[in-house]
Formats: structure tokens, C-alpha cells, sequence
């Protein structure tokens, strides 16, 4: 596997794990627990009692989880947001 491979796939993946944030906030909010979401340091903490993880397997910290935000590609995100916006909380939950 070549290095752009590398970066390519960790690219998609950070995206994938992004979408599963924005889903879990959509639900907070769609729960009316939108407080959550408000401050970044309670959003960390909940992401990780709920074993959302860094692509190292690691718990987020306020810093990698604002770095990832801050990298990520905000127009993805504004398009997925309003792709799901309107679906009801039992479509966006797994099980």
C-alpha cells in the first residue's frame, strides 16, 4: 500500500467516524438534550461513554476532537446534516 493510499483511507475513515458523530448529535438534539452538544467538553465526555473512539482507538480528548472537527471538511458535513435533519430518530439509530 502506498503512502496517498494511507492517506486517502484514513481520510474516509475520519469522514465515516464524523457522520456517526453528526447522527449521535442529531439524536441528542432530536431527544431535546441539545445542552449537550452546547459545550464541547460534555459532548467529548458523552461521545466517549458511548464508545465513540479516534481512529487510534483512543477516547477523545477536547483537543483531538477539536482538531478533527476543525479539519474536517465542513460543506460534507452541512450536506449530510441537512440529509438527515428530517429523518426520524428510529432511521438514524441502529437497532
Amino acid at each position: 500500500m502506498s503512502g496517498k493510499e494511507i492517506i486517502v483511507g484514513k481520510k474516509a475513515q475520519t469522514e465515516s467516524r464524523i457522520k456517526e458523530i453528526v447522527v449521535f448529535q442529531q439524536v441528542l438534539i432530536k431527544l431535546g438534550l441539545e445542552h449537550i452538544i452546547e459545550n464541547i467538553k460534555v459532548l467529548v465526555e458523552v461521545l466517549n461513554d458511548y464508545g465513540f473512539r479516534s481512529s487510534y482507538g483512543k477516547p477523545y480528548t477536547y483537543m483531538s476532537y477539536r482538531q478533527m472537527m476543525d479539519r474536517a471538511d465542513q460543506k460534507m458535513i452541512r450536506d449530510f446534516i441537512s440529509e438527515i435533519q428530517h429523518e426520524p430518530v428510529s432511521v438514524l439509530l441502529p437497532f
